[in-house]
């Protein structure tokens, strides 16, 4: 364990949207010098735990302190809502604390837990939570229980007999996964619920796995590192059938938590003060203010509105706690980026909330595992404050997978990326037909029979069946408008349901 610093405690806030940084401080309440862990379920809420039993509670202005039922360290905390709070940590018998929206109490016994520390928690529901961790050392056992709303089970089955649970994380109830340790190695490992157990898709070859976040079930991101100093960190990719190393060349060091808002806007933290930012292509270091090692970030997402989250140990000066606002607005708001077939054409169409000083935009291409590469230009409005729709046509592509994404330029040179968009035409094909969904149906041409998927942005999954070749309809009555995943043997599509 990581000796505890005994003044500062680093708390940093970014505005995913924003530039230029701009550091003040505020104190917390007593008692509190390092923090591990932070969920952030909204823009303007935000969870925060450490030691003593302490959560701390952003409200969109301000952080408050609530004491939990006990006062040892609180190593994990996640909320379904104000009223589903659980903060885990370490001390036996005192593991699990809940808040149930009035008051907070000592759940541990509940849950079977037998000693050793919760590590992490996950959940898509108040009756939806896994709870990730280890039993006590001498030897190291496994402890990974789920939480469905009347009673806690143990959850251990496929994980090896040493495994370390640190974090565990996913898309929606039926895709989970945890990572932690096994001896010397690193375990990624994806819950099986058919089997009622876990699948390892990782277990050699890689130090401790220490935090994991994706966008989409085929887009799922781990960090991790020995902890040693040095680049002893490593980044991987799954991209739903194996796993990448996306390592920065040069190498660095050990990173202890990954999270995002999309696809191309992930960030990870890490010793030295180190945090990470994922563009779409590569990864770019960004200032923290510190040098303290950074446990834990989060992003809180509410419309367009973004706050990164970022938390540490503390540092042994005077000032109590940092927050980081920046106040220089990117040059676009992206509102869409969808497509359709013309014929055996693709038209890409996008639109923007707002642009500031938006040079062009540059339409890119990549045909399966091949190089992304510029397929025409378009001038950009320059300066709106109202939004702006964009088209381009994609002759004739072709059979193949097909992925589309719209690179911005600024008039300084600087750049953004779209989200990426697949299509896929010819031989095992699912084809939407009606992007937007304007019906409450959505209508597919499927050239296969294969399983079809719909999920929203929070990974609740609202249609999961197997269909036939041919054109049907899926029916999304009960679908709040919003954007929406298609997800096939093929690849995830995204579109608009209104």
């Amino acid at each position: 364990m990581k000796k505890l610093l005994p003044a500062l405690l680093f708390l940093s806030f970014f505005s995913l949207q924003l530039r230029a940084q701009v550091w003040s401080t505020f104190t917390p309440q007593p008692g509190v010098n390092t923090l591990f862990d932070v969920y952030a379920p909204d823009a303007n809420t935000a969870y925060a735990t450490g030691n003593n039993g302490f959560v701390q509670v952003w409200n969109g202005s301000t952080w408050t302190q609530m004491t939990t039922a006990v006062s040892a360290q609180r190593f994990a905390v996640w909320a379904a809502n104000g009223s589903n709070i659980w903060a885990g940590g370490a001390s036996t018998g005192n593991q699990l604390t809940y808040y149930n929206g009035t008051s907070w109490s000592n759940v541990t016994a509940t849950t079977g837990w037998a000693g050793g520390s919760i590590r992490g928690i996950w959940g898509t529901a108040a009756n939806n939570v896994w709870f990730s961790g280890s039993a006590a050392s001498s030897p190291t056992r496994p402890q990974l229980v789920h939480y469905n709303g009347i009673v806690y089970t143990s959850r251990t089955a496929g994980l090896p007999a040493d495994f370390a649970g640190l974090k565990i994380w996913g898309t929606d109830a039926n895709n989970v996964w945890v990572v932690g340790t096994s001896g010397l190695n690193g375990v990624i490992a994806r819950w099986n619920a058919g089997a009622s157990s876990w699948d390892v898709q990782l277990s050699a070859g890689y130090t401790a796995v220490r935090g994991i976040w994706g966008s989409a079930p085929n887009n799922v991101w781990v960090v991790g590192g020995s902890g040693s100093a040095g680049n002893t960190g490593f980044i991987l990719q799954w991209n739903g059938v194996s796993w990448t190393d996306r390592t920065p060349a040069g190498g660095v060091v050990t990173l202890n938590q990954i999270a995002g808002s999309n696809a191309n806007n992930m960030w990870a933290v890490g010793n030295a003060g180190t945090i990470l930012k994922w563009d779409g292509t590569s990864w770019s270091s960004q200032p923290s203010g510190t040098t303290q090692a950074l446990n834990g970030v989060a992003v809180g997402k509410t419309g367009t509105a973004n706050r990164l989250w970022a938390v540490a140990f503390g540092d042994g000066t005077t000032s109590p706690m940092f927050t980081a606002t920046i106040s220089i607005t990117l040059p676009v708001n992206w509102l869409s980026f969808t497509y359709k077939w013309l014929g055996s054409d693709v038209e890409l169409n996008w639109a923007t909330a707002s642009e500031t000083n938006n040079d062009y935009f540059v339409i890119e291409h990549q045909l399966e595992n091949g190089d992304w590469e510029a397929l025409g230009r378009k001038e950009a409005s320059g300066n709106e404050l109202i939004q702006q729709q964009y088209r381009f046509v994609h002759r004739a592509p072709g059979n193949g997978r097909h992925q589309y994404r719209i690179k911005q330029v600024d008039n300084d040179g600087r750049f953004t990326y779209s989200n990426v968009i697949s299509v896929r035409a010819g031989a095992g094909s699912a084809l939407i037909l009606n992007n937007p969904v304007r019906n409450k149906n959505l209508s597919l041409r499927l050239d296969n029979t294969q399983q079809i998927r719909v999920a929203d942005v929070s990974g609740r999954v609202w249609f999961d069946q197997r269909k036939n070749a041919g054109l049907i309809s899926i029916p999304l009555s009960s679908c709040p408008a919003g954007i929406y995943f298609l997800s096939t043997e093929n690849g995830v599509q995204r579109f608009i349901l209104e």
